[in-house]
């Protein structure tokens, strides 16, 4: 009996000796595991900053924008460089490899590319910040500035962002958004994501009458190219120049038929020239050449630095109805009328009367074709992403990482 009991113990033992040592092996090997798999978390996190820490530094300082050059392949490549450094003689850590995905965060992608550009703007507002510099400076006032850039290149053509994209703002659409405004000023509402690209715009971009210092560009009327998108610098100003002339002539002729003394002194000419039924007709025609007239010379003020209102008044109002009658008005005609808003606040309401998407495509079209002439022959913004989603396998664990700037 005493044999017996003793061999039980012994069995008893060593049977509980052996799950022991089983569930101390598999607690030691799980540790490992955790550990592996922190590891890899935490290495991981490091590996995936350091991919987006290798943003491109020019279109940085040129654009304020945020993007790494690479595909997806890349990405993965990289984490599995880095993993084997990390990993290689591990033998308790096993690094399945890794899947990248940048799909959803090219900067052309328009709601990447409008964050980066809000991002940009709200930092342009600080007292820190450093305006992109170059070569040159603002337009003499009272100078036409009109630049020689055509873009005739097919490659180059073909892979702008905005190709097949060509909707355009019309002097009507101008006109809806600042009619019955004190100021353009009015319309651009502040803290919206309109308001931000247009500050966006105004500091990375020159227009026909600044360059604003930025250097060489492609084109030297960069604001007029977002609006109108012509190929060449001359077809941009004229596109502009249009739009402009048009809309005034809107809101001129509003004006004169608002005005009292303008209307009866339009009437009696109109009276004198055809009496009778044939004056209505006469009439309206001088109201369309004065509105006309009136506008040409609006446009004329905006080029030499003066301002002009939305809405008109008799010390801003310039042509008289004498030189149309009598065809004699020529040159510009400055009033002294300091109310009102310069070109580029002209250029602003268009720009912001634009369709969004086209607006932000336009503004990658530039960036791209400058950063083609400027840095790297081949620069195509698409290939260029502004944040990462990855899946690491480390010990059987997956572990995911999205990232953007």
């Amino acid at each position: 009996m005493k044999a017996d009991k003793r061999g039980s113990v012994v069995v008893f033992a060593c049977v509980f000796f052996s799950g022991l040592m089983i569930l101390l092996t598999a607690f030691i090997q799980a540790s490992k595991d955790r550990a592996a798999v922190g590891s890899g978390r935490a290495l991981g996190n490091l590996w995936t900053d350091s991919i987006m820490a290798e943003y491109d530094i020019n279109l940085l300082n040129r654009y304020g924008l945020f993007g790494f050059y690479g595909l997806s392949s890349d990405v993965e490549a990289k984490l599995d460089h880095y993993a084997e450094y990390s990993f290689g003689e591990k033998n308790y850590v096993d690094y399945e490899g890794s899947i990248a995905n940048l799909s959803g965060y090219a900067l052309t992608d328009t709601e990447i590319f409008r964050e980066q550009v809000s991002k940009a703007a709200t930092a342009s507002m600080a007292e820190s910040f450093i305006a992109p510099s170059g070569q040159g400076g603002a337009v003499s006032e009272g100078e036409e500035k009109r630049g020689s850039g055509t873009l005739r290149n097919g490659k180059v053509i073909d892979y702008l962002p905005s190709r097949g994209n060509d909707r355009a703002v019309t002097a009507s659409a101008i006109v809806d958004l600042i009619r019955g405004k004190s100021s353009i000023e009015d319309v651009l509402k502040k803290g919206a994501d309109g308001y931000l690209q247009n500050r966006y715009i105004e500091v990375y971009f020159k227009n026909g009458a600044d360059n604003k210092g930025l250097g060489e560009t492609f084109f030297e009327n960069e604001m007029e190219y977002i609006i109108c998108a012509d190929k060449s610098d001359e077809g941009n100003m004229n596109g502009v120049r249009n739009r402009i002339i048009g809309a005034r002539e809107v809101l001129n002729m509003i004006y004169l038929n608002s005005d009292p003394e303008k209307n009866a002194a339009v009437t009696a000419a109109a009276n004198l020239i055809a009496p009778g039924p044939g004056a209505i007709l006469v009439k309206q025609g001088i109201f369309a050449a004065w509105a006309f007239a009136e506008s040409v010379n609006d446009y004329k003020l905006l080029m030499a630095g003066r301002k002009v209102p939305v809405m008109k008044d008799d010390l801003s109002w310039a042509i008289s109805l004498k030189s149309i009658l009598e065809n004699t008005q020529s040159g510009m005609i400055d009033t002294g009328n300091e109310r009102g808003d310069t070109y580029e606040d002209y250029l602003n309401v268009m720009i912001f009367a634009m369709d969004e998407e086209v607006r932000l495509m336009r503004m990658m079209d530039l960036i791209q074709i400058n950063m083609r002439l400027l840095y790297y022959d081949d620069f195509l913004l698409k290939t260029y992403s502004g944040g990462l989603d990855c899946t690491m396998t480390v010990n059987g664990e997956k572990i995911a990482y999205s990232k953007g700037y």
